[in-house]
């Protein structure tokens, strides 16, 4: 703190070479904020064309922590064909949502989440 006050002090703050500097850094920050135009576009139309219509979806949530052990990712798995055997064989969706689901409303929802449009959900899902 002290050599920054000091360098306020003596003016270096104005130097051009600081302000090049201090731009380019700024630059830097702003860039990962930034979206290219054209994506930014695809985005807007997409999202303007899916508050055209409402979905209505249900889940069954089986949670995989982003740095999961291969084990944990595998025993996710195993329980997602499980469930997907079985509803395949005719089981009741609703039914195996309560069983299976870790979303903590299935239990009350059998996994229903109601109608939806555009910008309600996180987007993977949305987009799924």
């Amino acid at each position: 703190k002290l050599k920054i006050a000091e360098a306020l002090g003596n003016g270096l703050d104005t130097t051009a070479a600081f302000r090049k500097e201090f731009a380019n850094y700024r630059e830097e920050l702003r860039r990962p904020y930034s979206a290219n135009k054209n994506i930014m576009d695809k985005l807007t139309q997409e999202a303007y064309d899916r508050l055209k219509w409402e979905v209505n979806a249900a889940h069954i949530l089986i949670r995989v922590m982003p740095d999961a052990a291969p084990k944990d990712t595998l025993n996710a798995y195993n329980t997602i064909a499980s469930v997907r055997d079985k509803l395949l064989n005719g089981g009741d969706f609703q039914a195996l949502a309560r069983e299976f689901s870790e979303d903590p409303s299935a239990k009350q929802n059998s996994g229903n989440l109601g109608y939806f449009s555009a910008l309600q959900m996180v987007y993977p899902f949305e987009k799924a």
